[in-house]
């Protein structure tokens, strides 16, 4: 719900700080849980960004999807999305410099591999992924494994 400036509470910049400070000391099995907490409470109180991604996974998910199978898919949503923005907030805490980024993922080496082999090449290499939530975290951490610079599109 907006306030009388039209912001909502994802949008004003207090809950950004107040996250960004949070993040930045608490360490990852505790925030897992607060994430689990927090992801909860945003699938039952359902702020706007809840419904419009529940309008968009209608479109998403295969004709036929339960109800209860489209509530789950929103609680991962917002349980992953919760979970980047935490690792991107407590990466930051480090150090602005990408080579000390730590990614939550691991690239495998089976992906190393391949990845490496294919800019062996010399033709380049495209990567699509979904966008969920952040994809500047997925660039930053391929600067990590990857032997040449990365571009991200959005």
């Amino acid at each position: 719900m907006a306030d009388k400036n039209g912001e909502t509470f994802f949008t004003r910049a207090g809950p950004t700080r107040a996250a960004l400070a949070l993040c930045k000391s608490l360490p990852p099995a505790p925030a897992e849980a607060l994430i689990r907490v927090i992801t909860r409470v945003l699938v039952t109180v359902k702020p706007d960004n809840y419904r419009g991604a529940s309008d968009n996974l209608h479109h998403m998910l295969p004709d036929g999807t339960s109800e209860r199978e489209h509530q789950r898919t929103l609680y991962r949503l917002f349980y992953h999305a919760a979970k980047s923005y935490y690792y991107l907030f407590h990466n930051l805490a480090y150090s602005n410099d990408p080579r000390t980024f730590r990614p939550s993922v691991l690239m495998t080496d089976d992906v190393r591999r391949f990845v490496v082999e294919a800019v062996k090449t010399g033709r380049g290499l495209f990567i699509a992924g979904s966008h969920t939530s952040n994809f500047d975290l997925a660039g930053i951490a391929m600067t990590q494994y990857l032997p040449k610079p990365v571009q991200v599109l959005s």
